[in-house]
């Protein structure tokens, strides 16, 4: 009897095979899905083109199944099965959905569908029916010679036309050769060129998510700078380019655009254990067990908290170019350059729909980006009333904020960084991060509330409450007051002071 899954994949394929003989249909296993498992990668994926009412198919395979269904496409009749984890699944998938895509067969039949696909790789078929067994065994349809490319390690586009057809593909181009280790056929990689741009043509969800699917991926700078190449990345954000051969202060190795690249790189391997086990800079940077379930969080849009803070060091410093000012002894300023960058990525992001939580999150980081270095004298250590002020206002996005001034930090200096400064920055850092998990840290009690400023010193509810019960409890972390009493007492200085600032006005 056939397992129900391979070894890469969860996904039952007798359950399919059964369910599109039962309904007399002609089902095919295209695109990735075959092109994973031939290369022996862990899918969770699978791509099928059905001769029959695919949305409808969709919709009864889900039922089946005992899955949801979703509709992707309604005019291009593309529908989506979401399966449950399985208890019963590889180690790898156990805990992780499930998804299978059905459409409809383009052009009449399945070679003239692998005709209108993107890559060669991608343009793979099997008749379900017959996949059986060992996936290198199975009787593949290979039009356009993809397991050849596969094999190669190549990225070929199927036509002249493939980006054209369809402008998000140069974006899928730079994610297959990350994601698959591939190098680009030099007649696509011409291509890629010509028509990199068009993918502002591409609706800003679409482009958000490859592009976020994309940036997750390792060698982030790389891959950058490859859609650079292409013109995709300035397309996307054009906020950057009025950033490249814009110089900074001597302390800076690179220019604004390279800067960004720079510290994408940086904040990537800061949060990698194996570079920070591999690279000596790294092995100072301070790191505590938590960090690790921290920065894997699912932040919003599918994607990672680590995810984010390399696209907040992508976006940064965009509002130094036109904040740039010499001052008469001809040394570079970039005054308010924080708060007008955080203004033009909150823009930048939400052009590309992204979730509003994601955006005041990479907002908060880059408006602050600059504060963990500027919370005391060079020298001297943060007091905690300042570190207190600084996850105050900054709340969950406050860990993430110091590791992005690392990377930033390490960008700066480029070949120039000299270890024992650096060392200096990651002692200051570790200073500044708090020894647990925020998310867990149970909240202090609460000594006095808004009840206690009426019933004992007849104060009547107004803006003034907030700042009154602020002082409290900020004097309340950093020690300065432990009990209820101590809360009192520092209530009745701070009203007195308050009602003889009062009367000195009138």
């Amino acid at each position: 009897m056939q397992t129900t899954s391979t070894p890469q994949s969860p996904i039952p394929l007798d359950r399919l095979r059964q369910f599109f003989a039962e309904r007399g249909a002609t089902a095919y296993l295209v695109g990735g899905f075959v092109r994973d498992l031939l290369a022996e990668r862990p899918t969770l994926d699978v791509d099928l083109a059905v001769d029959g009412d695919a949305l409808a198919l969709a919709s009864a395979l889900a039922d089946a199944l005992v899955g949801s269904f979703v509709v992707l496409d309604e005019a291009r009749g593309v529908g989506r099965v979401v399966l449950p984890p399985q208890s019963d699944a590889p180690s790898h998938h156990r805990h992780d959905h499930a998804f299978i895509d059905i459409a409809r067969l383009r052009g009449g039949g399945i070679d003239q569908d692998l005709a209108l696909r993107d890559f060669t790789v991608n343009a793979l078929a099997v008749d379900l029916a017959q996949a059986v067994g060992d996936p290198h065994a199975w009787p593949i349809r290979d039009p356009f010679r993809g397991r050849a490319d596969l094999e190669a390690r190549l990225l070929r586009a199927v036509s002249a036309t493939a980006f054209q057809d369809d402008p998000i593909r140069p974006l899928r181009a730079v994610r297959f050769v990350a994601q698959l280790d591939l190098r680009l056929e030099p007649s696509t990689e011409r291509l890629l060129r010509q028509d990199g741009h068009l993918v502002t043509r591409v609706s800003p969800e679409r482009c958000r998510e490859e592009f976020l699917k994309t940036l997750a991926l390792p060698r982030a700078a790389q891959n950058l700078r490859l859609m650079d190449t292409a013109g995709i990345l300035t397309a996307l954000f054009p906020e950057l380019e009025s950033g490249r051969g814009v110089e900074q202060p001597r302390e800076h190795y690179w220019d604004v655009f390279t800067h960004h690249l720079e510290a994408t790189a940086r904040m990537e391997e800061i949060l990698s254990a194996d570079q920070r086990a591999e690279l000596p800079a790294l092995r100072s940077v301070p790191w505590q067990p938590w960090l690790n379930e921290h920065f894997r969080q699912e932040l919003g849009d599918g994607q990672t908290r680590a995810t984010f803070l390399k696209l907040t060091a992508l976006l940064h410093d965009v509002g130094k170019p036109q904040t740039k000012t010499i001052t008469p002894d001809l040394r570079i300023r970039f005054l308010g350059h924080a708060e007008q960058g955080a203004e033009l990525a909150a823009a930048a992001l939400r052009r590309l729909r992204c979730s509003e939580h994601v955006v005041r999150y990479v907002q908060t980081i880059i408006a602050n980006h600059l504060r963990p270095n500027q919370m005391a004298q060079p020298g001297q250590w943060p007091t905690k009333r300042a570190i207190y002020r600084f996850y105050r206002d900054v709340g969950d996005a406050g860990v993430d904020t110091v590791y992005h001034c690392l990377a930033d930090y390490l960008a700066a200096r480029g070949p120039w960084l000299r270890q024992e400064e650096w060392e200096q920055q990651c002692a200051l850092m570790a200073h500044i991060l708090p020894p647990e998990a925020q998310t867990t840290t149970p909240a202090a009690p609460k000594l006095v509330d808004g009840n206690d400023l009426q019933e004992l010193f007849g104060l009547a509810p107004g803006p003034g409450f907030r700042a009154l019960l602020e002082a409290v409890r900020e004097a309340q972390a950093v020690g300065e007051i432990t009990s209820r009493e101590e809360a009192l007492a520092l209530l009745q200085t701070l009203v007195a002071e308050r009602e003889g600032a009062a009367g000195k006005a009138s």
